[in-house]
This record gives structure tokens, sequence and C-alpha cells, in this order.
């Protein structure tokens, strides 16, 4: 599982992502440097993120349009 949060995200919100962490078998945390939404504020480095989750993961890893 892929938790992301944003810097600027509510304390409360990073608590439970790191909750969620400590307790899901090979749960993953990323920041970003934003605010909430960080998939709408920096979609590149999103897109990036997730591609290597999803290459870590055993996934493609291919960023949209890039087939």
């Amino acid at each position: 599982m892929w938790l992301l949060k944003g810097t600027g995200s509510a304390p409360l919100l990073h608590r439970m992502a790191d909750v969620l962490a400590a307790n899901l078998p090979r749960a993953r945390v990323s920041e970003m440097p934003t605010g909430h939404g960080p998939h709408l504020v920096s979609t590149d480095r999103f897109l990036d993120e997730l591609a290597r989750f999803q290459a870590e993961a055993g996934g493609a890893g291919v960023r949209p349009g890039e087939q």
C-alpha cells in the first residue's frame, strides 16, 4: 500500500498515514512538499512517485502516455 501525504496537510492526516504504515505490511509512505492534494499541485512528481511504487510492487511502473 502506498500512503501519500503533503507537508502542508493537517497533522491529523500525517498521524493517520504514519499509524497505517506502522500497522500494514509492506506499506510505503511518501511525503511531497505540497499541501493537501499533492497529485493536483505537483502532478509530475506524483506520477514519478506512483511509477516508482508500482515498479517496487511488481507492477509496470509506466507513467500514463509512455507506453
